[in-house]
């Protein structure tokens, strides 16, 4: 097994040995200490090797790996030998890495969800200098969640179902909720794109509406969180019909102030026709003969007037 890692770092015979002799050390003499890092899923992810080669020393004195600690084999991911060509970088981190000459940091370009693991870094003058760890966690941001409900414009009271969903985003979400602060258990489906590695989460949720509501809802993941919120507003009543008693009194009264005014009337016909029965208007007419004398006629005329 030495002599298998030692091809794949090393095409010198001369090293051979001693890279088994190495690597064995290394298996055996690993630092339960591990320095975590997170990079954004296509960005540059640099993992520190926690060694700077000292000043007026140069990096051709030294044999620097990076490599994945996976057995039986690890992955050769970078590595610094003079002299020696980059064939047994691991075809997965070809071009895609480089070693700092200065602080031995690695960095990968175009970061994927595959580089998502623990790397070594090794440093070796004559004898091993420094061993440390790395573990790289990759995250992907989710888009703000969109709720939707079922049925559209609804306005109470109804039963709904409401959708939250949110996607583009890696590592596997976590979908919290919650319905005018309380808390609500959103029913999730999660699904993984198999060439990208991000995922899409979608959440469906009942609730009986009887008033207005402010829907909440957050997908976390790693230590990052998106949310949004939703609010549905009850219809406005409709105006109340008036009850039977108003209509009744209503009614009645109308029919008091009817008679009210036709009495009235009435009333005011009656007192007219009265006054002309009790004061009629005297009509006479002066008739005379010729037989009458003028003494006659004067006197007939004054019994007309009084």
């Amino acid at each position: 097994m030495c002599i298998q890692k030692a091809e794949l770092m090393f095409s010198r015979p001369i090293l051979k040995g001693f890279l088994c002799f190495i690597l064995f050390v290394f298996q055996s003499g690993s630092s339960d200490k591990v320095q975590k890092v997170i990079a954004k899923l296509g960005d540059e992810a640099k993992l520190p090797c926690n060694y700077r080669i000292p000043p007026g020393e140069s990096i051709t004195n030294y044999n620097i790996y990076w490599q994945t600690p996976e057995k039986p084999t690890p992955l050769v991911v970078n590595f610094y030998v003079k002299d020696e060509e980059d064939d047994h970088i691991d075809v997965r981190y070809k071009n895609r890495t480089k070693i700092n000459e200065q602080n031995l940091t690695l960095s990968i370009f175009s970061v994927k969800v595959s580089d998502e693991r623990t790397y070594e870094c090794i440093i070796i003058k004559d004898v091993l200098v420094s061993k440390s760890r790395v573990d790289l966690s990759v995250v992907a941001h989710f888009s703000k969640p969109i709720i939707n409900e079922k049925p559209l414009n609804a306005c109470g009271p109804v039963w709904l179902t409401l959708t939250c969903t949110s996607d583009g985003g890696y590592p596997r979400p976590m979908m919290l909720g919650s319905i005018n602060n309380n808390t609500e258990t959103w029913h999730t489906i999660t699904t993984q794109d198999n060439k990208t590695g991000r995922f899409q989460i979608t959440g469906n949720l009942q609730h009986n509406m009887t008033e207005n509501i402010l829907v909440h809802c957050s997908v976390e993941y790693q230590d990052l969180k998106v949310s949004t919120n939703f609010s549905l507003s009850m219809c406005p009543l409709p105006p109340m019909p008036p009850s039977y008693g108003i209509i009744i009194a209503s009614a009645v009264l109308f029919i008091f102030l009817l008679a009210g005014v036709l009495l009235r009337i009435l009333c005011y016909c009656h007192t007219c026709k009265y006054s002309r029965s009790s004061h009629p208007v005297r009509s006479f007419q002066l008739v005379a003969t010729a037989e009458m004398t003028p003494q006659q006629l004067s006197n007939e005329a004054s019994r007309t007037v009084s």
